[in-house]
């Protein structure tokens, strides 16, 4: 986070890897809002989103930050089969 902070600051253009880099650490986290920032800004420098959203999508299901089953995945998995 400080190095892209740096680069913003000093007015270069952070690479790409750096922000889906970043987005893979918050996803790792559980920190999905922090992560939708750095989408935001990968928007705002025109970059392609959809590898950095499917790593951070990809990791909260795995993770089960978005059906708040921590670790009861049973509960999980009736819910995947009734849809």
């Amino acid at each position: 986070m400080q190095s892209l902070r740096r680069e913003l600051s000093s007015g270069v253009r952070p690479l790409h890897e750096t922000f889906v880099a970043l987005v893979r650490i918050f996803a790792k986290k559980g920190l999905s809002t922090r992560g939708m920032e750095i989408l935001a800004a990968m928007e705002r420098y025109k970059y392609d989103i959809r590898k950095a959203w499917l790593i951070l999508v990809g990791m909260e299901i795995d993770l089960c930050f978005i059906f708040g089953y921590w670790e009861d995945y049973s509960s999980f998995h009736c819910l995947k089969q009734r849809n």
